[in-house]
This record gives structure tokens, C-alpha cells and sequence, in this order.
């Protein structure tokens, strides 16, 4: 007999692992088998153990060098056995990222070393692999850049074009780094199950969000006569919004996920964030920075429904902002319902502090849902929706405005 796990979720780039220390007796890893080792279960999409899948092991900040693979230093690999357990014996960095691979499927997680203890245990799922590819704009003179995969062993250079093409990655997000003569860029990509391909972005990229993005641009997400639409922030009315929640106006809050994220304004400060919009653009706008490690960020939010009585926006058209700044963000909407939480997230990279983007954001643009710090997807979030959030990732500096949502009008708040 075995023990029933008292678990700690651990970060995690392409879904959640969760570390749990033993406490009273059900089926599962058993006590002996975990107690000098962190032990991880490898299971397919129906939960059945994985045998002999190869688990590799790295330090999270690994990178293969541009023209020859480094010395593997900051690595160690394992195969899963008859009941797909991987016993990991030493966490030898801060932060590490765990790649399994079996047969044409495949997992990529990250671990936090404070947050496991030895004798700890998760699990984690494989999913048919898929691919990440897209075009980079190359700098002058240019015949092809690099682009290097954090934490795995995969790196490529495109064509003379600016095309790239890398196969075999799981769906998860990964952290990227672009070399492109003296300019690097590093940015937040999303490989995800339901989208084969996917570009990674940045300021030197094309990302298939931002390709979107702008095509949708040209078009409006309908009119006022067709389509009704919130007008849900405007920010000229300093942190409050335009629309009633239980018979008020609801007023922003501004929140790092922890105390390692460096942000500012900070968050009792956040009616400092209401700026001038700048850049041509007229009024008031919300603006903020943040500086963050993966898997910490901060974020802006906004209850538009109530946890007790939240709204359907599964027949919404679009959701359109104006957005500038540097660095990675999502829009999200979040779904906070008898004390549990989920969220359908547009990820995106900003196209540079100088000039607005309008940004139009369908409900087949949100990411297919995959737990990943809890990301539920659009069908889960919709039908159940109490507030909104823009997080920003990394180093990011952000201003966002005029956020509307089209095809729900007031009397869907309910």
C-alpha cells in the first residue's frame, strides 16, 4: 500500500507538474520508491504509464551554442521503466526544464528546485509532437539568424528568406532566443497541439498572433447597427470601468504573481499607471513595467461578473484593444467560479513603444486549452466569465487602451 499525495504545484512550460510528499494510503508511487529520489510518472493521454520514453534533464537557461552543440555539462538523461516512473536523483540547478520524448509523442515541463523536495512526485503527459515554424524580417545584408530553443537541444538557422522550420517539439510554451548579427531578441513562443505550426515573434519576428493581428486589423469586428459591444475600459475615468459590476462601477487592480516580479507602478500605486496615451494617440491610457523570471509576472484585472452569478460571453464576435510597448503579454479572460479558477489566453509579442496597434482578438485566436498556469481555453472561460486580465511576461514595458468587446452588449451582464 502506498500514500496519498499532499501535493505543491511546481512552474511549469508545457502544462502543470505537480510535486507531492506522501501522506495516507491510495494506489500510486509508493513511499519506498520515492523517498531518496524525485520521482515522475510518464503517462499518455489517457493516463496509461509510458515505458522506456526517454526523459532528458537540463538546466533552464541551456542553450546550444551556434555552431556546435555544447558539451551537455548541465544535463542528465533517464528512461522511464515498465510503469513509466523517472527517478530523478539530483536537481542540480535553480531551474531546469524536463523534455520526454517516446515514439512521436512528447512533454516539456519546467521544474522549480525550491518548490520540490527529494521524495516528491508528479505526473506528466505526452502528446503528439508538432512543429514550430514561421519567417523572420532579416536585417540588411542578412543571409539567414539563428534561433536558439531554451533549455532543449534545438536550434536552427533560416534561409535566405528568413524562413524556419523546427519539427518534433511537444506543445508547450517555449523560451526562445533570436541572433540576428549583434541583435538578440527573446521572447515567449507557443507550440500548441490543436495548431500544428506556430512562428515564434519578437522585435526582429513575425509571429503568427501578430500576423493575425494585423490582418484582422483592416477589418472591423462589426458595427454598432449588427453588433452590439462593451465599451469596457477607456481609462478616462482613472481604474474604473465602464461597465456595472454588482450595480457599480468595478475599478482595476494591478498584481504581480509573487514578490520576485519588479514592477511599476507598484501594486498600491496602480491609479499611477493611468498615463497620457501618448504616440499620437489622444486621452488616457494604462501603462506599467515588469521585470520577471519564467513562470512570474505581473498583470491587470478587472471583475466584470460575479464569481456567484458569472457570464456567458460564448456568443461573443471579437474582443479589440489598442496596445504599444516592448516584450510579451496575454490577453486574458478569466473564469473564477466555487473557489476555482481557469483562463483563455491570447498570447502576443508588442511590436515596439512607438506606434499603437489595434489589436482583434477572435475566440478561435485563444489557445487551445492545456492547464498550463491555467490555461482552461476559450469553451471552458466563456460560458462562466468574471473577469479580465492583460499579464505581462519577462522584461515587458506595456500600454494598453479602449478595450471593447463586440457581439455582448450591457444586458449580458447580468
Amino acid at each position: 500500500m502506498v500514500k496519498m499525495f499532499k501535493c505543491i504545484v511546481a512552474g511549469l512550460v508545457g502544462g502543470w507538474l505537480v510535486a507531492c510528499s506522501t501522506d495516507s494510503e491510495v494506489a500510486g508511487v509508493s513511499t519506498v520508491e520515492t523517498e531518496n529520489a524525485y520521482v515522475v510518472q510518464v503517462v499518455d493521454e489517457g493516463g496509461a504509464p509510458v515505458a522506456n520514453a526517454t526523459a532528458v534533464l537540463r538546466a533552464a537557461n541551456y542553450l546550444p551554442a551556434l555552431e556546435v552543440l555544447k558539451k551537455e555539462t548541465a544535463v542528465r538523461i533517464f528512461t522511464s521503466d515498465s510503469v513509466g516512473i523517472v527517478r530523478v536523483d539530483t536537481l542540480f540547478a535553480d531551474s531546469m526544464t524536463l523534455e520526454v520524448m517516446d515514439e512521436g509523442r512528447g512533454a516539456f515541463a519546467l521544474l522549480l528546485a525550491n518548490q520540490i523536495k527529494m521524495g516528491d512526485s508528479s505526473e506528466i503527459a505526452v502528446s503528439p509532437l508538432s512543429v514550430m515554424s514561421g519567417r523572420i524580417d532579416l536585417p540588411e545584408s542578412s543571409d539567414g539568424v539563428w534561433i536558439q530553443v531554451y533549455g532543449t537541444d534545438r536550434k536552427v538557422k533560416t534561409d535566405s528568406e528568413g524562413f524556419y522550420k523546427i519539427e518534433g517539439l511537444a506543445p508547450a510554451d517555449y523560451r526562445v532566443r533570436i541572433v540576428a548579427g549583434d541583435s538578440i531578441v527573446e521572447d515567449l513562443v507557443t507550440v500548441p497541439l490543436a495548431a500544428p505550426e506556430s512562428s515564434s515573434s519578437g522585435q526582429i519576428a513575425e509571429s503568427s498572433s501578430s500576423d493575425e493581428s494585423e490582418s484582422s486589423s483592416d477589418e472591423e469586428p462589426g458595427s454598432s447597427a449588427s453588433l452590439g459591444y462593451l465599451n469596457v475600459l477607456d481609462f478616462e475615468n482613472g481604474l474604473k470601468s465602464n461597465v456595472l459590476f454588482a450595480g457599480d462601477s468595478s475599478e482595476l487592480y494591478l498584481k504581480p504573481t509573487d514578490t520576485t516580479v519588479v514592477m511599476s507602478p507598484v501594486e498600491d500605486s496602480a491609479a499611477l499607471a493611468v498615463v497620457d496615451a501618448g504616440a499620437g494617440r489622444e486621452g488616457k491610457a494604462f501603462h506599467w513595467t515588469t521585470s520577471g523570471m519564467q513562470g512570474h509576472w505581473s498583470f491587470m484585472g478587472l471583475w466584470i461578473c460575479s464569481s456567484s452569478d458569472p457570464c456567458d460571453f460564448s456568443g461573443i464576435d471579437s474582443v479589440e484593444y489598442f496596445v504599444r510597448g516592448t516584450g510579451s503579454y496575454s490577453f486574458n479572460l478569466e473564469a473564477i467560479v466555487d473557489g476555482t479558477s481557469g483562463k483563455a489566453v491570447f498570447l502576443d509579442t508588442l511590436g515596439g513603444a512607438d506606434e499603437w496597434e489595434r489589436v482583434v482578438v477572435k475566440p478561435s485566436d485563444f489557445m487551445v486549452g492545456d492547464s498550463t498556469y491555467g490555461n482552461m481555453g476559450w469553451d471552458y472561460v466563456s460560458k462562466q466569465a468574471t473577469n479580465i486580465a492583460v499579464s505581462a511576461y519577462f522584461d515587458t514595458e506595456i500600454w494598453i487602451d479602449d478595450i471593447k468587446f463586440y457581439g455582448v452588449n450591457e444586458k449580458d451582464l447580468r
